[in-house]
C-alpha cells in the first residue's frame, strides 16, 4: 500500500473493526472486487473523502494483493516452491546452513567474503533443484553494495499487473575491471556456494556435504596461482598483462565452473553432489589451469604489466569435458565415492623426453608398434606430461594406454 501513495492511517483503518485486515491475503479476499472496495472500504473511511486519487490507490493495491494470492494459490497447486529464485532463505533456512557450515569446518565466515543474501539463496535453490549454472563474477553482488545503493528495483508483471520492488534503478553489481576484483568476486561465490551446500546427502553410507569447501578452495588457490603464475613469471619475457591475464582467467573459470554445474544438471535423477563433480573435473581443472593466457601485439606496446583498460567478458563457449556414463549418475564401480573422467582432447598431447630423475624416455616404447630392442638403454615408462609438467612415469603402460589426464597441444 505504501509503494502505491497509501498513508499509514489506511492501514490503521483496516487493522480496526469490522475488517480486522493484517495481510495481504485478509485484504484480497476481504473484498470481492475494486469496486467493493471502494463502496465497503473507501466510501465509509473519512480519510478517503474527496480524495479520488487514495481511492484509486487503495483499488490498485487490492488488485495487486489480488494477483499476489491468486499466483501463490497456482503455485501451490502446481506443487512449485512459492519463493522465487533470487529471495533470500527464510531465517531459519539461512541459520541451519550456517550453523553446520561452522560446525564442521570451525569458523565463521565474514560477511564481507560472501556475496549478499540472494546469493545464498540462488545458490541454495540451484542445488536442491539440480539445476546449478554458472555463475558470472560481474552479477557479485556484497554487502557494501546493497548498503550503498540500496535493493535493486525489479520489475514483474503478474496478471497482467506491474509490479516494482526495490529502491535502487542501479544493479549494485561488482565493477570487474581487473584481476583483483575478480579474484574478490569469484572469493565471494566460492565462499557462498560453500555455505549453500552445507547440507548432508547419503553417498555410500556415509553422510556428506552437497558442497564441501576443500575443493571450492582448491579452485580458488589454483586461480590466485595462475595470476602469479603470469604476472611473475620466471622468465621475463613470458610475462603477460593484466588484461591479457583477467580475459583468460575468466575463460579458464567460468569453463572449470561450467562443467560443474553440467554434470549436477546431466546427472539426473539419481545425482552427483557438486563435491563429486568437482572430484570428476580435477584433471580437466588442472589441464586448464596450465593454458597461457594469448598474447596481443596492442597490449605489449603499452606498459609491462598495465594492459590498457581491462574490461569483464565471458567466455561464449565453455571448454567441454567429456565424462564418462555423464547422463548415468555416479559411474558404476566407483569406489568410496571417487570418480574417473575420460578425457577426450584430440589426438596430440603433450609429452616429455626425460623422466623426473632425467633419465630419457623411449619414445619407441610410447609408439602403438612399442620397442623392440632389448638392450634398449632408455626408460620404458609413460611418457604423457601431466598438470605438473613432469612425466607419467608409470611403468605399467605407455602413452597409448595412458587413461589419465592429457595436456592438447
Amino acid at each position: 500500500m505504501k509503494a502505491n501513495g497509501l498513508p499509514v492511517e489506511c492501514l490503521a483503518e483496516l487493522l480496526k473493526p469490522p475488517y480486522n485486515i493484517s495481510t495481504i491475503k485478509q485484504f484480497a479476499n476481504f473484498f470481492d472486487d475494486k469496486a467493493e472496495v471502494n463502496s465497503e472500504f473507501c466510501s465509509k473511511t473519512a480519510l478517503f473523502k474527496d480524495r479520488g486519487d487514495l481511492v484509486a490507490n487503495a483499488k490498485q493495491a487490492w488488485r495487486e494483493a489480488e494477483a499476489m494470492v491468486q499466483r501463490s494459490l497456482k503455485r501451490t497447486v502446481e506443487n512449485v516452491n512459492n519463493e522465487s529464485l533470487e529471495e533470500p532463505l527464510k531465517y531459519d533456512d539461512a541459520e541451519k546452513l550456517e550453523k553446520a557450515y561452522t560446525a564442521a569446518y570451525g569458523i565463521h565466515v565474514p560477511p564481507t567474503w560472501m556475496g549478499f543474501s540472494t546469493m545464498l539463496g540462488r545458490f541454495h535453490r540451484e542445488f536442491t533443484r539440480r539445476a546449478h549454472t554458472v555463475f558470472h563474477i560481474n552479477k557479485v553482488r556484497n554487502m557494501e553494495q546493497v548498503v550503498l545503493h540500496g535493493p535493486q528495483q525489479k520489475h514483474q508483471r503478474v496478471g497482467g499487473i506491474d509490479f516494482t520492488y526495490g529502491d535502487s534503478e542501479k544493479m549494485a553489481e561488482l565493477n570487474v575491471t581487473n584481476i583483483f576484483t575478480y579474484l574478490m568476486g569469484l572469493k565471494a561465490v566460492l565462499y557462498t556456494m560453500g555455505m549453500a551446500g552445507a547440507y548432508k546427502i547419503e553417498r555410500d553410507g556415509k553422510q556428506v556435504f552437497f558442497a564441501p569447501m576443500d575443493p571450492l578452495l582448491r579452485h580458488l588457490a589454483q586461480a590466485e596461482a595462475y595470476v602469479l603464475r603470469h604476472s611473475h613469471p620466471r622468465d621475463a619475457t613470458d610475462k603477460c598483462s593484466d588484461a591479457e591475464i583477467l580475459k583468460q582467467l575468466v575463460h579458464v573459470d567460468e569453463g572449470i565452473r561450467a562443467e560443474w554445474a553440467r554434470l549436477v544438471r546431466a546427472n539426473e535423477p539419481e545425482g552427483v553432489t557438486l563435491g563429486e563433480a568437482q572430484i570428476m573435473t580435477a584433471s580437466f581443472a588442472a589441464a586448464l589451469f596450465l593454458t597461457p593466457p594469448s598474447k596481443s601485439t596492442q597490449s605489449h606496446q603499452q606498459s609491462s604489466n598495465q594492459g590498457g583498460q581491462q574490461n569483464y567478458s565471458s567466455p561464449h563457449k565453455s571448454p567441454v569435458l567429456s565424462v564418462k556414463n555423464a547422463g548415468k549418475g555416479r559411474e558404476k564401480g566407483a569406489k568410496n565415492g571417487k570418480f574417473s573422467a575420460v578425457q577426450s582432447f584430440g589426438a596430440a598431447h603433450k609429452t616429455c623426453k626425460f623422466t623426473e630423475d632425467n633419465k630419457k624416455i623411449c619414445k619407441f616404447y610410447n609408439d602403438p608398434r612399442s620397442c623392440t630392442n632389448r638392450n634398449c638403454a632408455d626408460a620404458h615408462v609413460c611418457d604423457i606430461m601431466l598438470a605438473t609438467g613432469k612425466a607419467c612415469g608409470l611403468k605399467n603402460h605407455n602413452r597409448v594406454s595412458h587413461k589419465g589426464m592429457r595436456i592438447p597441444l
